[in-house]
């Protein structure tokens, strides 16, 4: 099996999750991390505040949205071990999330503001954000992932095929 591997400036860019993230999102990921701090995945937009991120800050799984009036972040119980492969899904519905790591308990978390929604135009990036993107308040400590991904799965669907991204940066394979 071909596993990408992200060496912290990479990254892989997907088309956005658009309408069908509004409301909900189901996103499944498996990875196999190298150092303890690392953006995972990121959607939203810059600009008008709505974004949900996915990263490891000091080996910790950390869940981040912004429905646009205020974020929310969750972290796992537990610090992820390195090189070891760990599967982390993020749940979301309206101000609802809920971050699920297999082998630690579940963490929920719900905003505090009025907006149920979340405007998901902007591209999915995989692995690091390009160096032109303005990361969001929160963001700019987590720098680019280094490690595996085996798969990302949205919905129950793969969306992690590198014939399936729009744009990548210095991604390497692993086998």
């Amino acid at each position: 099996m071909i596993v990408p591997s992200f060496n912290g400036s990479s990254f892989l860019k997907y088309t956005p999750l658009g309408k069908h993230g509004a409301l909900y999102f189901e996103i499944q990921v498996t990875i196999k991390p190298k150092k303890p701090t690392g953006l995972i995945w990121y959607t939203g937009n810059a600009y008008l505040g709505d974004y949900a991120m996915l990263g490891i800050r000091d080996g910790y799984a950390v869940f981040t949205m912004d429905l646009g009036d205020g974020p929310l972040s969750i972290r796992s119980p537990m610090q992820l071990a390195l090189k070891e492969w760990h599967t982390i899904k993020v749940l979301r519905t309206g101000k609802q999330a809920i971050l699920r790591i297999r082998g630690q308990p579940d963490v929920e978390g719900e905003t505090s503001g009025a907006y149920v929604e979340m405007t998901l135009t902007e591209q999915l990036y995989v692995g690091g954000l390009p160096s032109d993107l303005l990361p969001n308040a929160g963001l700019e400590e987590i720098k680019g992932y280094s490690g595996c991904i085996q798969q990302i799965l949205e919905l129950d669907l793969k969306v992690f095929k590198s014939t399936f991204s729009t744009a990548e940066f210095d991604v390497s394979q692993q086998y």
